[in-house]
């Protein structure tokens, strides 16, 4: 066995506050991160890189897309981004998921 403790970083981007992202995986083509959202916290809006997945573990938050219109989440939520759509998603109480990115394949 081996234990990693995975790099962190606070994300600042796009107006962003209160939210740590933890990268665990990555490959050529997908990568894998928790990300924590403070009471408070906002994950500002963004055109997704790739195909972004959201799946809340723990907590409560909200996720808008393209449209802007925020839709509740709770633990076992989830929610997916299409490849280059805006959307931004943040927590009033705190909460804790999972991101699952995938690279947009060339064509």
């Amino acid at each position: 066995m081996q234990q990693i403790v995975p790099p962190s970083r606070m994300v600042e981007a796009f107006g962003s506050h209160g939210i740590t992202l933890r990268l665990l995986a990555r490959t050529e083509h997908a990568q894998v991160s928790s990300a924590e959202f403070a009471p408070g916290g906002l994950l500002g809006r963004h055109p997704a890189a790739g195909a972004q997945t959201l799946a809340v573990l723990n907590g409560s938050g909200w996720a808008s897309g393209a449209d802007g219109v925020r839709h509740d989440l709770v633990a076992g939520d989830l929610v997916r981004f299409e490849p280059g759509e805006s959307h931004e998603s943040g927590s009033d109480a705190g909460m804790v998921a999972i991101v699952v990115e995938t690279a947009t394949p060339a064509g």
